[in-house]
């Protein structure tokens, strides 16, 4: 399956800003609004980098509450716990239909220093099985991404995501996935609830 490069990462996101040589200038940062979100997909795709296949679904949607908003917290630490992942149309151009099922909680951080109104972060806690007609897998691993507090857009720039264990059904030899290729994550999420805040500290 196809998953492309990098999903979202959402209410802060990671890189380090180098100034002058220097640090980062902020260690910490403060999420506020919410406290509901709900990023809403658009042309979310999945690829099995190895196996060149790739999952596109028509909804993939991230909805969850914002931990604690108006506290601040250390760069990395998690700011939205995402418990309510809504999929649905999703499918591969040779197994057709394919059934996606998130499971537990995603989180996002911000992970650095802001360029303007973009954070960078990362979408943490990635869980998913897939199944498709004779094939079950699970994916696992985490998102990097920015997230633009003006659009209220959270882009995928990076995956560490991979197929976690064995692929299992007759259906797999056929696609070509196996455990440990690389997953990448295409499309973006906007946040469709009240807009999300970020500022430092």
């Amino acid at each position: 399956m196809r998953w492309i490069r990098t999903l979202t990462a959402v209410a802060g996101l990671g890189a380090v800003v180098a100034l002058a040589g220097a640090a980062q200038a902020a260690t910490s940062y403060t999420p506020a609004g919410g406290p509901q979100v709900s990023f809403e997909g658009s042309g979310i795709d999945f690829t099995a980098v190895q196996a060149g296949q790739t999952l596109s679904c028509d909804q993939f949607d991230l909805v969850g509450t914002m931990l604690n908003p108006g506290v601040s917290r250390p760069y990395g630490a998690n700011s939205k716990e995402l418990g309510d992942i809504v999929t649905n149309g999703c499918s591969n151009p040779i197994a057709g239909t394919v059934t996606v099922e998130p499971i537990g909680h995603w989180t996002m951080a911000v992970t650095g220093d802001p360029t303007g109104t973009v954070w960078p972060g990362e979408l943490g806690d990635v869980q998913v099985k897939t199944t498709v007609a004779g094939c079950t897998f699970h994916v696992t691993g985490e998102i990097e991404g920015t997230f633009d507090t003006a659009t209220q857009k959270l882009e995928p720039t990076a995956s560490a995501l991979v197929i976690a264990d064995v692929p299992s059904g007759f259906l797999c030899p056929l696609l070509g996935v196996g455990q440990g290729q690389d997953i990448e994550v295409e499309g973006s999420w906007t946040n469709t609830s009240a807009p999300v805040t970020l500022s430092t500290p």
